[in-house]
């Protein structure tokens, strides 16, 4: 019984080792993408009320409505 030559053997080392390193870089692209997303918030509309209490004292109520447009979804 004859073994494999040793030009075959380094061939078939070479592809394996090639296929293990794309295989590991689209594993890590995919996942240092989501760990990369953007969170930005745009103030869509903000205004303040002027209150009074039954014990006159007066205090606002503030209301702002932000929208996120960023690249990353809430969690």
């Amino acid at each position: 019984m004859k073994a494999i030559s040793p030009v075959i053997a380094t061939v078939i080392i070479v592809a394996v080792a090639i296929a293990i390193s794309i295989a590991v870089a689209l594993w890590i692209t995919g996942l240092t993408g989501s760990f990369t997303g953007v969170e930005k918030l745009e103030v869509v509309n903000a205004y303040a009320e002027s209150k009074t209490d039954s014990s006159n004292n007066q205090y606002w109520i503030v209301h702002v409505i932000v929208k996120n447009t960023g690249t990353k979804q809430q969690q």
